[in-house]
């Protein structure tokens, strides 16, 4: 599972950074889950509940956490490929991920086996402690090379526990020493990310707006990605502030796991997921040993990441806390009598099993449609990849990434209308800048005018900074012969701040002031 986790990569699949190891993970977490099911079910009273014992579980976790550390310092070394290891004069890695966040993911989960594998082996403490230090300083300098100040607090907070929990002065010492650093760096961070700082102080704003309007219930699933956008050019319009212009972009993750729990499921999801991690802490309390530390240290790291980032977003986050979860019950599924026993093992195999059966044929579809865009990339005529597109559109009718691909493949072959209404459907799923641009051209090209106007001015609204929706606003003008609105919004462009200097900014105020001149505006 963590070698799905982190390195499934399936070409075929469109995003490979993500899809990909999401669709191994899941397939192997199924069938394990299934299979270790079946073992409780046969087996009965007899069946060992430690059957996969600790340092079995420890060293693949370990192994990967060693691996993508040495993975990233060599690419920030430009020994392997990402971004030639410097990103505006920064170091930069991110290792099999799209991008640091899943380096920093990564180190959090594994980060609690690394440092206690030793304590499954009869080590001394001294070589405990030293293995300890070792690991958590390289760990901590990746993550404050990447930048990672959620990733530091995290991987610091476990290390303050191991500290702690063994109660070993010299250890206590040194953990204490390492968690000054590490808060020294993360305030250091803090400061310098200025811009960063903002960000998150406007996405923070919107997401109260959202949580407001349904407190209760929330938004339901997937409803920060279809509305988010969509508050943030209400809530862009209402403050009026030239920095959060600047800064607003495509949004597709709020400021933390939190933050996307409430805005989807509201207070009673959150109170859900709070009871869950009481009976847990609960739980530890009565039974404190190496196995349930390490379960509740990776629970914790993840909790923290969780507060300033999006580590759910990476499959291994999600086996890691299954695997700690495992770990921190597996006495008490011991204990159990038979038939609660059984009763769990039957239901997580009838639901492994109907996951199974749903999930593999969406991975399947979910290939083809990988292979399709890379055959379409391979100059193949739209016409052709057209009639595939409409195959797959009945099993990825809800994948709002797969519509957008098919109403570029219609507007391609001059179908501006079906563009339109698949374009659409695709806005109504994931409402953002790109989809209301697009949107907003086609109906320019099917005659719709009042719509593309409504449209370019809404992806505006969504990202201020954007030039491409004002010049097309201002063409729209044009054709129309409206003549005081285009004076009007050709002002607007050529005194419009600029957050990023480009080419296509420079071309498109020049053709605004040689329409202005044209027609003695």
């Amino acid at each position: 599972m963590t070698v799905a986790s982190v390195w499934s990569l399936d070409r075929t699949v469109c995003d490979t950074a993500i899809m990909g190891k999401w669709i191994g993970a899941s397939v192997a977490l199924m069938v394990s889950a299934t299979a270790l099911s079946l073992y409780f079910i046969l087996k009965g009273r007899n069946a060992d509940v430690n059957i996969i014992g600790s340092l079995d579980m420890a060293w693949p976790f370990t192994l990967t956490g060693f691996i993508v550390m040495a993975h990233s310092f060599l690419q920030m070394c430009s020994v392997l490929h990402a971004g030639n290891g410097i990103v505006d004069g920064l170091l930069y890695a991110t290792a099999d991920f799209d991008n640091p966040a899943g380096v920093a993911a990564t180190l959090t989960v594994t980060f609690p086996f690394m440092s206690g594998v030793k304590a499954y082996k009869e080590c001394s403490y001294v070589k405990q402690n030293v293995f300890t230090i070792v690991v958590a300083t390289v760990a901590l300098a990746l993550l404050a090379l990447l930048r990672s100040r959620a990733g530091i607090l995290a991987v610091g907070a476990v290390l303050l526990m191991r500290g702690l929990y063994k109660r070993d002065n010299f250890l206590r010492r040194l953990v204490f020493i390492i968690t000054l650093v590490a808060a020294t760096t993360v305030i250091i961070i803090s400061v310098t990310k200025e811009g960063s700082n903002q960000g998150r102080t406007l996405i923070l704003n919107v997401c109260m707006d959202m949580i407001k309007d349904k407190p209760l219930f929330g938004h339901g699933l997937h409803g920060f990605r279809r509305n988010y956008m969509l508050y943030q050019a209400k809530y862009l319009e209402r403050c009026n502030s030239e920095t959060f212009n600047l800064l607003a972009d495509n949004v597709t993750h709020p400021l933390n796991e939190y933050f996307l729990l409430t805005v989807n499921f509201g207070i009673i999801g959150f109170l859900v997921i709070a009871v869950a991690v009481l009976m847990t802490l609960k739980h530890f309390t009565r039974q404190l040993y190496n196995d349930t530390f390490t379960g509740v240290s990776v629970l914790t790291g993840i909790a923290i990441l969780s507060m300033f980032s999006y580590p759910f977003r990476y499959p291994l986050t999600l086996v890691g806390m299954i695997c700690a979860l495992f770990l921190v019950f597996r006495d008490q599924l011991s204990d159990s009598q038979g038939y609660i026993k059984k009763s769990v093992c039957t239901i997580t195999t009838i639901l492994s099993i109907i996951g199974l059966t749903i999930f593999v044929p969406w991975s399947v579809y979910q290939n083809k449609w990988g292979k399709l865009v890379r055959s379409s990339e391979n100059n193949k005529t739209a016409q052709k990849a057209l009639d595939n597109y409409s195959v797959l559109y009945r099993h990825l009718k809800n994948d709002p990434y797969f519509l957008y691909n098919y109403a570029y493949i219609l507007a391609e072959t001059g179908d501006c209308f079906n563009a339109v209404q698949i374009a659409q459907r695709s806005f109504k799923l994931m409402a953002n800048y790109d989809t209301a641009l697009f949107v907003a051209e086609q109906q320019k090209e099917c005659g719709n005018m009042d719509y593309s106007e409504e449209y370019y001015k809404l992806a505006s609204a969504m990202c201020p900074v954007r030039f491409i929706p004002l010049y097309g606003l201002f063409q729209l003008y044009e054709e129309q012969h409206r003549f005081d609105d285009m004076k009007q919004l050709g002002r607007s462009i050529l005194a419009k701040p600029v957050k990023v200097q480009s080419a296509e900014i420079k071309r498109i105020r020049l053709a605004v002031r040689q329409k202005m001149v044209m027609y003695n505006l």
